[in-house]
């Protein structure tokens, strides 16, 4: 079997996977997080973001940004890639307990529209939390690339989406308290964007070791 990360140009699409209402919602999601991330320097440009810098990698918390609704977002990337039946997600399944849980918070807050959405979080809290990181870089080598990447991970379990890398972990505690911790988020209030150097996220993301990072990110066992 061959487990390494599989790389597309574009983001797999399927039909008739998800009922057309679903679809909606799924895309409601996308186009009020989209703006949040695609312009992360310049919100930390004007101060409406904060960028903390690090020995090895900065951290933008995005504090205007919704993070209930970024979560939701995240949560469904990867429920949609462990129900899929694409050829490029053959190797990744999330586990039938965490995956259902992620139907299930997800499906609370479907809408098909962006005020019956908006509707739906003012009054409607989230009944489960599960930490994540997201990662993106300053600049790309390829500007122009779409990459998709699903590796044979788990807890964390990763995708890589366009320029945007993420890892959900099934609690705080299996992250590394101090290489992943800090820079994540690890409660439902937080917004945290990780960002990489360039060499670092392609040397990482592209070049198929986000498997290395998924190991060193969580805490080791004694």
């Amino acid at each position: 079997m061959d487990k390494r990360p599989k790389t597309i140009q574009d983001s797999a699409k399927e039909n008739y996977i998800l009922c057309e209402e679903c679809e909606h919602y799924l895309s409601v999601l996308e186009q009020l997080v989209s703006g949040a991330f695609s312009s992360w320097p310049q919100k930390v440009g004007v101060g409406e973001y904060k960028l903390t810098k690090n020995a090895f990698l900065d951290v933008v918390d995005c504090s205007t940004a919704n993070p209930l609704v970024v979560r939701l977002l995240v949560y469904s990337l990867f429920w949609r890639a462990s129900i899929s039946n694409h050829g490029l997600f053959n190797n990744f399944k999330i586990a039938d307990d965490i995956e259902d849980m992620l139907r299930q918070e997800l499906m609370r807050f479907k809408a098909t529209s962006r005020t019956d959405f908006q509707k739906i979080i003012e009054t409607t809290g989230p009944s489960m939390f599960l930490p994540y990181s997201m990662i993106s870089a300053r600049s790309f080598k390829d500007e122009s690339a779409n990459v998709l990447m699903a590796p044979q991970t788990e807890d964390p379990y990763c995708l890589i989406v366009d320029r945007f890398s993420f890892m959900l972990f099934t609690s705080v505690d299996q992250m590394h308290p101090v290489a992943v911790q800090p820079f994540s988020n690890t409660s439902s209030d937080h917004c945290r964007l990780m960002i990489f150097s360039e060499d670092l996220w392609y040397d990482i993301m592209v070049h198929g070791s986000i498997g290395l990072l998924a190991k060193a990110a969580t805490q080791q066992k004694r």
